[in-house]
């Protein structure tokens, strides 16, 4: 339980920084059921690239970037192909690199004078930055200066990050994934919704409306989608408590069976049966104490490799490490606590033997 809680929370606060850092447009305008149709692995509609200049001529609306994912073939590995206006990105947003000043880095690549890696391409390709990487496009085979390396968690198979005009160069397409918006300074955010809703009314022409989503709603998904991959895990940790539950009743009965003569003993010369049950429990509770203990360290132990090790070597992710102190003493009470519970049955058991039957021997 140690393990993998430490390995899930580390995991999700590393998220929620990569969030905080990356996804700063006020809104996103998307296919309707975006992102789930994204993550069920059907094919989500693509928007029309004219949109942005009626989304750009909103009420309220500052800028709009556009966002355009398409999935290739890069040495047989399955990688997200990423397009979208640099120069305004580095502006407004960023991305986080391994090493380098972000917006550096991104007036590079919005000239064109290269792509960025995410880390799990560039771990699989063992490329770094000032290397070149090959892209087949329509237009043949294309080589590219790596100019950059950045932290993303939103695929496990990477993604290759170059300006729209480049892509545009290489690919006859004009579609767009999800239109980033950003809002004018201190503006309203309920009358800019409703301002780019009503644009996307008329450009959609009765169509099936794009979805909205605010900022804090995107977070909120995004983590809720997050939770939701492990909630499995969390079954399987409850699955094992009652396993060890059972192990620790399995125990003290076991305990008891062998002890009768003892445990009888003390009754004869004057232990009470709240006295014997008290004994058991103490017992239990030591069992509980020394499983705590050492699931404590094993566990810290277990994180640090999952992360560490595993992590890495199966998706290529950065994880830091974050140590729940409060949910890790939480573990520790209901370890505590579990191995009382178990242990009150085999106690009650043993103080209600009869002393007569305890006490007879061959």
């Amino acid at each position: 339980m140690v393990g993998v809680l430490v390995m899930i929370r580390s995991f999700r606060d590393t998220v929620e920084i990569w969030i905080d850092q990356t996804v700063m447009a006020d809104f996103i305008v998307a296919p309707a059921g975006w992102p789930h149709a994204v993550r069920s692995g059907s094919s989500s509609p693509v928007l029309p690239g004219a949109w942005r200049a009626r989304l750009a001529n909103a009420p309220l609306v500052s800028a709009v970037d556009m966002y355009r994912d398409l999935r290739i073939d890069l040495q047989g590995r399955p990688v997200s192909l990423v397009s979208r206006d640099l120069a305004l990105h580095a502006a407004r947003s960023r991305y986080l690199f391994v090493a380098g000043e972000s917006a550096a880095i991104l007036a590079r690549a919005a000239a064109g004078e290269g792509a960025i890696l995410s880390e799990v391409v560039a771990n699989h390709l063992a490329l770094g930055k000032g290397d070149r990487l090959s892209i087949v496009t329509p237009k043949g085979e294309q080589s590219v200066e790596v100019l950059g390396v950045f932290y993303d968690y939103a695929t496990d198979g990477g993604k290759i990050v170059i300006d729209r005009s480049l892509y545009q160069q290489w690919w006859p397409d004009d579609g767009v994934t999800v239109f980033p918006v950003y809002v004018e300074s201190g503006a309203d955010m309920g009358k800019a919704r409703m301002a780019i809703l009503g644009t996307l009314a008329q450009a959609s022409q009765g169509n099936l409306m794009p979805t909205v989503l605010s900022n804090a709603e995107l977070r909120q998904e995004l983590l809720r989608i997050f939770d939701r991959t492990f909630t499995l895990t969390y079954v399987l940790e409850a699955i094992a408590v009652i396993i060890a539950t059972l192990g620790i009743i399995n125990t003290l009965v076991t305990s008891v069976v062998e002890r009768r003569r003892e445990l009888a003993t003390l009754q004869a010369l004057g232990s009470s049966r709240g006295q014997v049950t008290a004994l058991i429990l103490w017992e239990a509770g030591y069992l509980g104490l020394l499983g705590t203990g050492m699931g404590l360290v094993g566990g810290g132990a277990l994180a640090l490799i999952l992360i560490r090790v595993i992590n890495r070597q199966s998706f290529g992710w950065t994880i830091q490490i974050s140590w729940p102190i409060g949910l890790m003493a939480e573990v520790a009470a209901l370890a505590l606590v579990a191995s009382l519970v178990a242990g009150f049955w085999p106690a009650r058991w043993a103080a209600r033997q009869p002393l007569v039957e305890g006490l007879r021997y061959e």
